[in-house]
C-alpha cells in the first residue's frame, strides 16, 4: 500500500516529457512506480531512466497523459451528458471528449494500467449510451476513434469488441454512412471483426453491447474481476444516466 504522506517528504521526483511537444511533467515516482508496472520497470530497473530520472512518451496524448497524472494521484475520470438537443448532431465538443477517452484507453493499455483501461472503457461506453439516447441515433462511433483505437492497442482488445458491436448494430438498423467504407479499407481487422458481429447479432449469439455488463468490456489479466454487486450498481448507473437523458430532451 502506498503511503500518500510519505511523498510530500521523501518521495523523488521523475519527469516525464509527453508527446511531439514533449510536454513535461513532475511526477512522484513512487506513485508512478506503485500504480504502472510500465514505470516500474523504468525506473527501478536497469534501465537509463532510472539513472536519469526522466523518461520520454513521444507516443501518447498530452492532454489523455493530463488526465492520466489526475487519476494516478486520486482524482477519478469524469464525464458529462450531452448538451445538444435531440435530433440534431454531437457536436465538436461531445466528439473531443469521447474521443479523449479513447485516447486515455489506449495511453493505460500502453503503460500496463488494468484499472485506468477499465475506467476509461466505463467512461466511454457511458458517453456513447447517452449519446444514443439523446440524439436517438445508433451510429455515433465516430470513425477517428475506430481508427484511433485500432492503430494504437493491442488486440484482442474490449475497445475493439464493444466498437464492432456498435457499428454492426449500426449497419442492421440501416444507419450507417459512407464514412465506414474507406475506414473498413484501411483497417482490415475492424472489417472482419465488424462482419463477424453482424453475424453473431443476426443469429443472437451476442447482445448489444449496452445490454452487457461493463466487466464485459474490462480486462482482468493483473486484476480482480468485477464482483456482482459491483455489476448490479454499474447496470443500475447506466439506467438511470440514460433515463436522465430521455426526461431532458
Amino acid at each position: 500500500m502506498l503511503n500518500f504522506s510519505r511523498l510530500t517528504t521523501s518521495g523523488d521526483i521523475v519527469k516525464v516529457y509527453v508527446g511531439e511537444i514533449k510536454k513535461l511533467w513532475y511526477i512522484h515516482e513512487d506513485l508512478l512506480c506503485e500504480r504502472s508496472e510500465y514505470f516500474k520497470k523504468a525506473f527501478q530497473g536497469s534501465f537509463k531512466e532510472g539513472q536519469e530520472k526522466e523518461i520520454h512518451l513521444t507516443e501518447l496524448d498530452p492532454k489523455a497523459f493530463g488526465q492520466f497524472v489526475d487519476w494516478v494521484y486520486g482524482a477519478p475520470l469524469q464525464t458529462t451528458v450531452p448538451n445538444t438537443g435531440r435530433g440534431k448532431a454531437p457536436s465538436a465538443t461531445e466528439f473531443e471528449q469521447a474521443f479523449l477517452f479513447c485516447k486515455i484507453y489506449a495511453a493505460a493499455q500502453y503503460l500496463c494500467m488494468e484499472n485506468l483501461q477499465n475506467d476509461a472503457m466505463d467512461m466511454y461506453s457511458s458517453y456513447m449510451q447517452s449519446i444514443e439516447a439523446c440524439f436517438n441515433i445508433s451510429w455515433y462511433v465516430a470513425s477517428a476513434h475506430v481508427e484511433y483505437i485500432y492503430n494504437n492497442t493491442n488486440r484482442p482488445s474490449p475497445m475493439h469488441d464493444f466498437m464492432a458491436r456498435l457499428v454492426a448494430k449500426a449497419i442492421l438498423r440501416a444507419s450507417m454512412t459512407g464514412q465506414w467504407d474507406s475506414v473498413m479499407e484501411q483497417c482490415p481487422a475492424f472489417a472482419i471483426d465488424v462482419v463477424l458481429k453482424i453475424q453473431k447479432l443476426q443469429k443472437r449469439g451476442e447482445n448489444d453491447a449496452f445490454d452487457e455488463p461493463r466487466c464485459t468490456f474490462h480486462v482482468h489479466e493483473r486484476t480482480a474481476k468485477c464482483s456482482s454487486d459491483q455489476l448490479d450498481v454499474e447496470i443500475a448507473t447506466s439506467r438511470r444516466l440514460v433515463q436522465r437523458v430521455r426526461t431532458r430532451y
